[in-house]
């Protein structure tokens, strides 16, 4: 798999199966209320449903408490222990290199940044045709995934917490904060602030965008 981090783009051999097998905001909310949080805006009031799913094979799992805790810092942002409908995922597969993790000098680390998305309509209309089939597949439908973006990142074992926040700075702009921007758009103009409305715009639509 080649990555150019910078810019957050692989190419990979590795095909979405088989990296899987590894692993309102409401329009009435008083202007006073969004004066009290200084710098937050009403697009992140009701924040961004995310799971973190990491495999990681570290001593206390440092990398996973790592990626969690850039996560927790970032604004509008929920972070959920279980994977939910309509909810942005994030699964991370790491190893160490040498093995050893003691003696790791980097770790080789991949991940899958997904959408995933109600598909409870497809289990009732299954529970008409045959209550056996839909038992069958409900299981399946919290695991359905969109693929937004796939990568493979080489953290080096005394850098990987400077690493790791480079990494979601990048999600935050390509996927947190244009999505969140989506959001803002409607209530922007539902309060009448025009100019709020088309900053947030050109956020929404920027072409790297992912989210």
């Amino acid at each position: 798999m080649n990555c150019d981090s910078r810019s957050m783009t692989c190419t990979s051999s590795l095909s979405t199966s088989g990296f899987l097998l590894l692993c309102g905001f409401a329009l009435g909310v008083p202007r006073v209320a969004l004066a009290q949080e200084p710098g937050m805006g009403f697009e992140h009031l009701a924040g961004i449903d995310v799971v973190l799913a990491f495999d990681d094979p570290t001593a206390n799992r440092v990398l996973e408490a790592a990626f969690q805790e850039s996560l927790g810092r970032r604004m509008g942002l929920n972070l959920l222990a279980t994977a939910q409908p309509d909810a942005l995922s994030v699964v991370v597969v790491a190893t160490c290199v040498p093995q050893d993790c003691a003696s790791a000098e980097f770790y080789s680390v991949a991940l899958l940044l997904s959408n995933h998305y109600d598909a409870t309509w497809a289990i009732e209309l299954l529970s008409h045709e045959s209550q056996e089939l839909a038992d069958l597949y409900a299981p399946r439908v919290a695991e359905l995934m969109e693929p937004l973006g796939i990568w493979a990142e080489a953290w080096r074992s005394g850098e990987y917490r400077a690493q790791v926040d480079a990494f979601v700075d990048q999600l935050e702009a390509r996927c947190f904060g244009p999505a969140l921007a989506r959001r803002g758009i409607i209530a922007a103009l539902a309060l009448g602030d025009s100019a709020r409305a088309q900053r947030l715009d050109q956020v929404a639509s920027d072409e790297r965008a992912l989210c």
